[in-house]
């Protein structure tokens, strides 16, 4: 399973069903690392405020305190980021279509959205794209 995400991202393929459970379980791993990094430094601030209160002096790093909260994040992030680009570069290989090209023009339209009803429905652009990437059949492309 690391493979798949971490692994060597010019070679490999992934059929539709493992793709689905990959994409899903990134999504929940990568919110759930991401409360737990929240929940760290929200106790790691209430120490830091607990202690600055009974002293009376803020510790000497305090100024200092969200940097490594929003480093800590930006890595969660960009790996979750890179480890998405990965199985959906694979996916497309097994589809028949070029993979780090699929995969970037779905990181490059994954802002945007597509309205789907005149109310402001709206649904994004690279989950459409994922989406429709998943369901397609193993080698269709190749197909004549």
């Amino acid at each position: 399973m690391f493979r798949d995400y971490l692994g060597d991202p010019a070679d490999g393929r992934l059929g539709r069903g493992r793709f689905i459970l990959l994409w899903l379980l990134l999504g929940i791993v990568t919110v759930g690392v991401l409360i737990v990094v929240m929940i760290a430094f929200g106790a790691l601030g209430g120490v830091l405020a607990r202690i600055s209160a009974e002293t009376g002096t803020p510790p000497p790093f305090i100024d200092a305190f969200p940097i490594p909260m929003i480093l800590a994040i930006v890595a969660v992030v960009l790996g979750s980021i890179y480890a998405g680009l990965n199985i959906t570069a694979k996916r497309a290989r097994d589809v028949g279509l070029p993979g780090w090209l699929v995969a970037i023009v779905i990181a490059f339209v994954s802002g945007g959205t597509i309205p789907l009803s005149d109310n402001g429905a709206t649904i994004g652009a690279g989950f459409l794209l994922s989406a429709i990437l998943a369901l397609l059949p193993s080698g269709w492309i190749g197909r004549g």
